[in-house]
């Protein structure tokens, strides 16, 4: 983008109303669900798949995202 990192962040919370990493994390979670929903992936698959290379990492923020625990979730929505 031809910017410094302070820039784009700047000019991207103006344009889109909240920072990249904010919107990058909502999106792998919406993923993340998705195959907890329809898959039968293990955890640190998903985990994976949604861009975590840990698996305590991935179910922190599942926890905050979702209130739950990634396995409580698969269990109440399927």
């Amino acid at each position: 983008a031809g910017l410094s990192r302070s820039a784009f962040m700047q000019r991207f919370v103006a344009v889109v109303g909240r920072p990249p990493m904010e919107i990058l994390r909502d999106l792998r979670m919406k993923q993340a669900a998705h195959h907890l929903r329809r898959k039968s992936m293990t955890l640190k698959e998903i985990a994976r798949e949604a861009g975590y290379a840990s698996r305590s990492s991935f179910l922190r923020a599942f926890r905050k995202a979702h209130s739950m625990d990634p396995l409580t979730f698969r269990a109440r929505t399927r």
